[in-house]
């Protein structure tokens, strides 16, 4: 019951606040300050999800051998580390067997945003690694393998995570779930896991 109350929980709010952000940028995509209503939108569902997660206790099975804060903080390292050779490794890939693009679609018009409207980081840096990691780790894979094989859990989550980042980089998505999935595996803590992601997004800020 636990299980199902969080997962529904989190679930729920993270498609609420998906349609809200498509609808608002639909019916006021024009307006001047459409941006600071998707940054305040999008910190108010992840601070609904945080609630829920914590109202909703429960502890998957990955969550009940935890790493101490130090391993898990080397496991972020290592998780960084090979989030930024993957993505490297499957843009060259993609490119030279399927003549992708080097850059993601998605990323680049989220930068072109961001450039413009500097408080829009906040949801690529902040938000956005935050409801995507309790929704496809701490859900989908942690407490899905709960009633199934975590096998699995973890082809569900990254498909699904590959498919919500839908721009052609699917190899890029897909190791990229891997490897936040191996980092939430190995530390039984989605904080981690959200800390890799969040540096990865703050790195592409940086670099962009």
């Amino acid at each position: 019951m636990t299980n199902s109350k969080n997962s529904l929980a989190l679930v729920i709010t993270y498609f609420i606040t998906l349609n809200l952000v498509s609808l608002s940028s639909y019916f006021w995509g024009h307006s001047h300050n459409i941006y600071l209503y998707l940054t305040l939108l999008n910190l108010f569902g992840m601070g609904l999800m945080l609630a829920f997660n914590h109202h909703f206790s429960f502890q998957n099975h990955f969550e009940k051998k935890k790493a101490t804060w130090q391993l898990s903080l080397v496991w972020v390292v290592v998780g960084f580390i090979g989030l930024l050779l993957s993505q490297a490794i499957a843009l060259f890939i993609e490119s030279f067997f399927f003549h992708q693009t080097l850059s993601s679609t998605n990323t680049q018009t989220l930068l072109t945003i961001a450039k413009s409207y500097p408080y829009y980081s906040l949801v690529i840096v902040l938000a956005a690694p935050v409801m995507e990691e309790l929704v496809f780790r701490k859900v989908l894979l942690g407490n899905i393998s709960d009633a199934f094989s975590s096998k699995y859990a973890l082809i569900l989550s990254t498909l699904l995570f590959v498919l919500a980042h839908n721009d052609g980089h699917f190899l890029v998505y897909a190791l990229m779930g891997l490897i936040l999935s191996g980092v939430y595996f190995k530390t039984g803590r989605i904080e981690a896991s959200i800390a890799c992601h969040l540096a990865l997004n703050l790195f592409i800020i940086f670099n962009s």
